[in-house]
Protein backbone atom coordinates (compact mmCIF):
# COMPACT_ATOMS: atom_id res chain seq x y z
CA UNK A 1 0.00 0.00 0.00
CA UNK A 2 1.07 3.12 -0.88
CA UNK A 3 1.06 6.06 2.31
CA UNK A 4 -1.68 7.58 0.54
CA UNK A 5 -4.13 4.49 0.74
CA UNK A 6 -2.54 4.18 4.37
CA UNK A 7 -3.36 7.61 5.69
CA UNK A 8 -6.72 7.70 3.60
CA UNK A 9 -7.75 4.61 5.42
CA UNK A 10 -6.66 5.81 8.58
CA UNK A 11 -8.72 8.75 8.17
CA UNK A 12 -11.86 6.68 7.27
CA UNK A 13 -11.13 4.48 10.04
CA UNK A 14 -11.27 7.83 12.22
CA UNK A 15 -14.02 9.15 10.81
CA UNK A 16 -16.10 6.31 11.25
CA UNK A 17 -15.37 6.06 15.24
CA UNK A 18 -16.58 9.57 15.21
CA UNK A 19 -19.66 8.95 13.48
CA UNK A 20 -20.02 6.24 15.91
CA UNK A 21 -19.52 8.60 19.01
CA UNK A 22 -21.77 11.28 17.77
CA UNK A 23 -24.37 8.59 17.27
CA UNK A 24 -23.42 7.22 20.90
CA UNK A 25 -23.51 10.61 22.50
CA UNK A 26 -26.90 11.37 20.76
CA UNK A 27 -28.39 8.87 22.04
CA UNK A 28 -27.15 9.42 25.74
CA UNK A 29 -28.39 12.94 25.48
CA UNK A 30 -31.70 11.93 24.67
CA UNK A 31 -32.28 8.85 27.62
CA UNK A 32 -30.65 11.04 30.20
CA UNK A 33 -33.44 14.00 28.75
CA UNK A 34 -30.80 16.32 27.75
CA UNK A 35 -32.53 16.72 24.43
CA UNK A 36 -36.37 15.88 23.50
CA UNK A 37 -36.46 13.81 20.77
CA UNK A 38 -38.30 10.87 19.23
CA UNK A 39 -37.03 7.97 18.18
CA UNK A 40 -37.65 8.54 14.65
CA UNK A 41 -35.75 12.08 15.12
CA UNK A 42 -32.87 10.64 16.38
CA UNK A 43 -32.66 8.31 13.37
CA UNK A 44 -32.79 11.00 11.08
CA UNK A 45 -30.37 13.79 12.67
CA UNK A 46 -27.94 10.55 13.25
CA UNK A 47 -28.49 9.71 9.79
CA UNK A 48 -28.24 13.84 8.75
CA UNK A 49 -24.73 13.63 10.66
CA UNK A 50 -23.24 10.55 9.20
CA UNK A 51 -23.85 11.85 6.02
CA UNK A 52 -22.89 15.41 6.25
CA UNK A 53 -19.47 13.80 7.94
CA UNK A 54 -19.11 11.61 4.81
CA UNK A 55 -20.14 14.48 2.68
CA UNK A 56 -16.78 16.64 4.40
CA UNK A 57 -14.80 13.45 4.10
CA UNK A 58 -15.46 13.02 0.56
CA UNK A 59 -14.77 16.52 -0.13
CA UNK A 60 -11.56 17.10 1.80
CA UNK A 61 -10.07 13.44 1.03
CA UNK A 62 -8.55 15.54 -2.26
CA UNK A 63 -6.59 18.22 -0.35
CA UNK A 64 -5.17 15.03 1.85
CA UNK A 65 -4.47 13.48 -1.17
CA UNK A 66 -2.89 16.21 -2.70
CA UNK A 67 -0.55 16.96 0.44
CA UNK A 68 0.21 13.61 0.74
CA UNK A 69 1.70 13.77 -2.89
CA UNK A 70 3.20 17.25 -1.96
CA UNK A 71 5.24 15.90 0.86
CA UNK A 72 6.15 12.52 -0.66
CA UNK A 73 7.82 14.47 -3.84
CA UNK A 74 10.35 16.16 -1.14
CA UNK A 75 11.15 13.46 0.69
Amino acid sequence: MSLENDVSYSVKVLVDKIKAQVQTNLNKAVQQGHLTLEDAKVEGVTRLVHNSVDQAFTEGSELLTNTLRAYSKNK
